[in-house]
């Protein structure tokens, strides 16, 4: 989760500040990206490519919310139901006699 966001706005922020001159003098075909989506974004504007580095920021973010919610919850929501199967059923009174402290 965290750390994958983390590393993932390190890499967006390294590529942002490794950008030559001439390409924050206007010229944004200088981009030194190399990846080739990444490329044709930071060819247009900075903005684009800040724009496309947070959906892709969103996409990472509802992958890992869904395989939490389809992947790892499931087999503990199993084991639970099971466990609660072996529970006794209903209230048991302990022995009569008078309750003097709470311990």
């Amino acid at each position: 989760g965290l750390p994958c966001l983390f590393a993932l706005l390190l890499d967006d922020g390294l590529t942002l500040h490794g950008q030559p001159a001439e390409y924050w003098a206007g010229d944004y075909a200088q981009t030194t990206e190399g990846a080739p989506f990444y490329r044709k974004l930071y060819a247009w504007h900075p903005a684009a490519a800040v724009c496309g580095h947070l959906v892709w920021a969103g996409l990472l973010g509802g992958l890992l919310v869904l395989v939490q919610y389809f992947v790892i919850i499931p087999p503990f929501a199993l084991m639970a139901k099971r466990s609660a199967r072996r529970e006794p059923k209903g209230f048991v009174p302990h022995e009569d006699r008078p309750l003097r402290s709470q311990y």
